[in-house]
């Protein structure tokens, strides 16, 4: 390089430098000391990674939360949580947007004047309010109902760990009433069916996993029934290892019932007959691997094959074959899962004890 070529170099690299430092105040506004140190081996700029938990639905998946500066940028399954094994819903990517919506609930809010909640919040009927104002007025309107002989009470959407031991206490401490929590998808019939065949009002674990026959009965395993995530990881597997025939059975479509093997569309109300139709295929024909007890049996109403199908819609062959592949297929494991639809109408309480004792005399229980 000769001397003009250099002279016209270092006169390009001082103007770039000028026209840089015109940002300064800019580009220096996150170099304000912390008031608080950070944790050792924070890297301004440099992403960190946390594990938690979603909250998105009752089945709490294992979550790890890219964080940059502080801030959560991106949600992904965590690969070693024994839920979801690394796979993380749509509903759970999305639900970062809770924290950075522009329309999200920022402050307290109050209703200006009696009504419908909805209506009110859509016509903008509710103004903010401090968080002082709000501690004030819940204060107050606890005095005045205790001074009037109220109860007060306190009702909350599913909680756990933590926030639920923080809520017994403050409960506790200022003699309020804690009611029982709502969940949108709580199961309650199959809790109460497992209560009265079992003595456990849970909802059990599935393992579709080891399956080669899998009957579902209204169970959207796929969409929103206990745990989608993992049952898409199960059935996958079972698909790919134990060469598993899925049968589903709804009174609706749905896109669990489109990705199964064959799908049988019943009238609404009449999976008790389906189920009733089974436990009787399996026990004449001595399938069963356990006898129920003479009481159950006697209590147990008899129908016929022409008598289910003209209560659940479904064809006298299509219930053959259904009863006939359960039969044989339990040498496979088979697994049958009721819920969903099925178990949410006015009888879907007797569609789930139906359900545990199918489960019950065919092994799948233990």
């Amino acid at each position: 390089m000769d001397r003009r070529d250099f002279l016209k170099f270092l006169g390009m690299a001082s103007s770039a430098t000028v026209l840089s430092s015109c940002g300064v105040e800019k580009t220096t506004e996150k170099l304000i000391p912390f008031l608080i140190p950070p944790d050792e081996g924070y890297i301004p700029g440099e992403a960190i990674y946390k594990n938690a938990a979603c909250n998105e639905c009752p089945a709490g998946c294992g979550t790890s939360v890219k964080i940059v500066d502080f801030n959560p940028v991106k949600l992904e399954g965590n690969p070693e949580h024994p839920l979801n094994d690394g796979a993380l819903c749509l509903r759970g990517q999305a639900s970062l947007m809770r924290l950075y919506h522009p329309k999200r609930i920022k402050t307290p809010m109050i209703r200006s004047k009696k009504g419908l909640i909805l209506e009110e919040m859509l016509e903008g009927k509710f103004k903010n309010i401090s968080w002082q104002e709000a501690y004030d007025l819940i204060l107050t309107e606890m005095k005045n109902a205790a001074s009037q002989g109220r109860n007060n009470v306190f009702f909350s959407g599913a909680t756990s760990g933590t926030l639920s031991e923080l809520i017994d206490s403050f409960c506790k401490e200022t003699g309020v009433e804690r009611l029982p929590e709502y969940e949108t998808f709580a199961f309650a019939n199959l809790r109460e069916a497992n209560k009265l065949l079992f003595g456990k009002g849970e909802i059990p674990a599935y393992h579709v996993k080891e399956s080669g026959f899998l009957l579902t009965i209204g169970a959207d395993i796929l969409e929103t029934f206990v745990n989608p995530v993992n049952f898409a990881k199960d059935v996958h597997h079972s698909r790919e290892h134990n060469q598993m025939n899925w049968i589903h059975v709804e009174p609706h479509a749905s896109l669990t019932g489109f990705q199964a093997d064959k799908r049988l569309t019943i009238r609404p109300e009449s999976e008790a007959y389906l189920l009733l139709y089974l436990i009787q295929y399996l026990t004449t024909n001595k399938l069963a691997t356990r006898s129920l007890p003479d009481n159950l049996v006697s209590a147990l109403p008899r129908v016929t094959l022409q008598k289910v199908s003209q209560e659940t819609g479904i064809a006298t062959e299509a219930i053959n074959d259904l009863a006939q592949q359960f039969g044989e297929a339990l040498a496979r494991k088979p697994l049958l899962i009721a819920g969903g639809v099925s178990t949410s109408s006015e009888r879907g309480l007797e569609v789930a004890v139906l359900a545990g004792v199918l489960q019950w005399i065919t092994g799948m229980v233990g």
